[in-house]
């Protein structure tokens, strides 16, 4: 087989390129090396070579190659499906590929982390010569177009710089978070937003005759290279200037904790120094090549690969696949504008920044996806595909290991490790043998259906509070007044408290202060689920070093623990000085005190950790379906009216929200054994994620997957709307097996017990534009919360 080693290759779409340079060993490309002799890579045609100057003559005027914007054409149509080129002056020789299948085994075939050249010069800059190791956007161009056009319609000034504002001020907000007043119409010529989109215009065009022509740069500094310094070092001082701008914003602003934050600023969690170069580069990157998208310039002219393929044809991506138009029908490598593998472009989602991402993974990749891990984070798998879910699952060790919550382990065994030995720091954290120990010691407690029955009363009194207190708190038009989610919050909190610890936490006092105990934990709580986020789930570096987000979190954990044991030990003297009654049912910390102190503690902690959040936003999502479905929730009322014990409808309604709003997106594994799933060997140690929240919405298992329809829990089993129709691994928001949620009961009981009584009391209306969601460890709704709740 032929040996390429280090030598770029082009993989080119005709007028899109893209480079590798090649470090795999052996490469079989159309063939079989046994039974076909191959030719060295030098014998592979191209424009011919010169004695001494090569193919440099090609370049002067009247050359083939004298117009490079032209290249690939002019490689294609004179030498076929393969050509190269010589390097000229300490460059390296170059391949180009014009046929899709070569050019996926190359793609393919290349090591895990592949080369990409290009901004050979830029690179010498940054790394060498300078020795240095939001919707308002498309509203604003249009409304600044609009003020530029002439009598005819025609934009007065040079529409290529009108674009370039545009594209400027795009990425500006997403990279720095900020709005970079382009659209300003007494903008100078010598402004910052001009001279930056200059100075992007020039390093493309200096980089175009440093890198790609024939030039002595690399020998001598040429009148170009000086120039490209100095283009270079502009775009670092310019791209400084606003980034710094948007850093001392961010310093000043009063963040939201439920806001989603921008890239530069969860990148300076990580490191201000990568941050800095990060938001430089789409700076640089994102200005040139998002106009150029925007003239829909042809990336791909080959009728091979495309009918009619110098036509501008849209519905080719929409066809039906039986449409000879249908742009399936291509191979899937004749169009990839934004790279192949690890080093596509960073920036592409941005790009398609209308997409949800995961149906763009499903979409693009089919039913398994795999997320390569970063920074010392494994590898992920996704399963889009509930069968492979299950063989994985119910084929698992009688102990499986549930990954997840990697920072809140590395801390209560390594960061917070005690004095004295702990057999174990509870079931978010342990796996195995010691998970086993636990999870048996606290499940005849915790599952026993007597015990949770214990607390329906009190429960149902907690409930009755919170709907006293959201009643004092509506303004005239039936509106909450304070924040709905903290609100949500109190409740969880309230409730969870009194079945962890036997004790009401005092949630609801209308004079608590913002530093309480419970509003600490409230936020703390809220804060580790975001820690865990980025910690656990983002690209982070704090497996080598102590980022700010690690020391946040690290933090955020000792609080949580403060927290907790502070209402523990509370709970736990006024145990000690109430009367026994032998005749009262013992509640859950009591029952675990008497099995051991230790395990008690720890799960009195996890139950405050686990199950304020989770329960607040199913409750949210319970009403906000329930508010835009008016409908179902008349029926629901009926049913709460009228049944005393029994409320099958109301299960249903629950159950419907967690198919359409879950609290968590997926379940996780991390195979303890080797699995074929859907053509592919899975190794042991691999986590495994199932995208439950993305399947639940899909056709294929739920018909009107969209639609909220409580009926679907409950109808004869003859309805094709009847659940058990679809497979059982497309819905299990507890979990499955023995590593399911231990507090599944609980939390039942306490969003049945609360949604009753809401509904009971309220006829909840919501108004505005549908709610967001950011998706995290768990899904969180984003305010407003345009609710209304009118008396009954």
């Amino acid at each position: 087989m032929q040996v390429f080693k280090r030598s770029s290759v082009c993989l080119a779409a005709i007028n899109k390129n893209i480079t590798r340079s090649v470090t795999v060993n052996k490469v079989s490309v159309n063939g079989d090396a046994k039974e076909i002799k191959l030719k060295s890579w030098r014998e592979i045609p191209g424009p011919r070579s010169l004695p001494l100057i090569g193919q440099l003559h090609h370049y002067f005027p009247g050359g083939i190659l004298e117009d490079l914007s032209y290249l690939g054409d002019v490689l294609y149509e004179n030498y076929g499906p393969i050509a190269k080129l010589d390097g000229q002056f300490g460059a390296e020789p170059v391949i180009f590929i014009f046929d899709a299948e070569a050019a996926s085994q190359v793609l393919w075939g290349e090591n895990r982390m592949p080369y990409r050249p290009s901004f050979i010069s830029l690179e010498y800059y940054r790394k060498v010569y300078s020795n240095k190791g939001k919707t308002d956007i498309v509203t604003g161009l249009g409304t600044e177009m609009r003020s530029k056009r002439n009598e005819k319609n025609m934009i007065q000034g040079k529409f290529d710089e009108e674009m370039n504002l545009w594209a400027l001020e795009s990425i500006g907000v997403v990279a720095l978070g900020d709005r970079l007043n382009c659209f300003d119409p007494n903008l100078a010529e010598d402004s910052p937003v001009k001279k930056l989109i200059q100075t992007v215009h020039d390093m493309f065009k200096y980089a175009d005759k440093l890198d790609l022509n024939p030039s002595l740069w690399k020998y001598i500094s040429t009148p170009t290279f000086k120039k490209a310094m100095q283009c270079y070092e502009d775009q670092m001082t310019l791209s400084r200037y606003f980034i710094d701008r948007a850093i001392e914003k961010l310093d000043v602003k009063n963040n939201n904790a439920n806001e989603e934050k921008g890239v530069l600023q969860k990148l300076l969690e990580i490191d201000k120094d990568v941050a800095v170069i990060m938001a430089s580069d789409m700076l640089l990157a994102g200005v040139d090549t998002m106009k150029v998208t925007f003239y829909h310039q042809t990336m791909s002219k080959s009728d091979k690969n495309f009918p009619r393929p110098l036509e501008y044809l849209p519905e080719r991506w929409l066809a039906e696949k039986t449409d000879p138009l249908y742009y399936g029908n291509a191979h899937p490598f004749a169009f990839v504008p934004f790279g192949f593998g690890i080093r596509s472009c960073i920036g592409s989602l941005y790009g398609r920044f209308d997409e949800k991402l995961p149906a763009y993974l499903y979409e693009t990749y089919g039913p398994i996806v795999r997320l390569e891990g970063n920074f010392g984070s494994p590898p992920m798998i996704f399963l889009y595909d509930a069968e492979p879910a299950m063989h994985i699952f119910r084929n698992e060790n009688v102990l499986p290991l549930r990954p997840g919550f990697q920072s809140l382990e590395y801390f209560r065994k390594t960061y917070n490790k005690r004095s004295e030995a702990v057999e174990s720091t509870g079931l978010l954290t342990e796996h195995e043998e010691a998970w086993k120990k636990f999870r048996s010691a606290v499940n005849p407690v915790m599952l026993q259906p007597n015990t949770i029955k214990l607390y329906s009363g009190i429960l149902a009194e907690v409930a009755d509070d919170m709907i006293s207190r959201m009643k004092s708190l509506r303004d005239t038009d039936n509106m909450i007044k304070n924040e709905l989610d903290m609100e949500m919050n109190l409740w969880s909190l309230e409730s969870i408290g009194l079945v962890a610890l036997g004790r009401r936490l005092n949630c609801f006092d209308p004079n608590l202060p913002e530093d309480s105990p419970v509003k600490e934990l409230i936020k703390v709580v809220h804060d580790i689920f975001n820690c865990m986020d980025k910690l656990d789930f983002q690209p982070s570096l704090w497996r080598y070093f102590s980022t700010p987000a690690f020391k946040r979190a690290m933090k955020h954990y000792e609080d949580q623990i403060r927290l907790s044991e502070y209402f523990i030990e509370m709970a736990i003297k006024e145990l000690k000085e109430e009367k026994k009654d032998p005749s009262k049912e013992k509640g859950i910390l009591e029952k675990l005190l008497e099995i051991d102190q230790k395990v008690a503690v720890i799960m009195a902690s996890d139950m405050l950790l686990a199950g304020v959040d989770t329960t607040a936003t199913t409750i949210i999502s319970l009403l906000y379906l329930l508010a835009n479905n008016p409908e179902k929730q008349k029926k629901l009322r009926n049913e709460l009216m009228t049944a005393k014990d029994k409320r099958p409808y109301l299960r249903a309604c629950i159950k419907e929200s967690l198919r359409l709003l879950p609290v968590v997106g997926g379940n996780f594994r991390q195979t303890t054994k080797e699995y074929d799933v859907l053509g592919y060997r899975i190794p042991k140690k691999m986590f495994i994620v199932v995208a439950n929240q993305y399947m639940s919405q899909m056709e294929k298992y739920y018909p009107k997957p969209h639609e909220y329809i409580p009926e679907r829990w409950i109808v004869d089993k003859n309805d094709p709307l009847y659940y058990g129709n679809t497979h059982p691994f497309v819905h299990t928001p507890f979990g499955f097996g023995v590593r399911s949620c231990i507090g599944r009961r609980i939390a039942e009981l306490e969003i049945e017990t609360f949604a009753a009584k809401l509904i009971q009391n309220f006829d909840v209306r919501w108004f505005g534009p549908p709610i967001k969601v950011r998706a995290s460890t768990l899904n969180y709704l984003i305010g407003p919360y345009n609710f209304i709740f009118n008396d009954v």
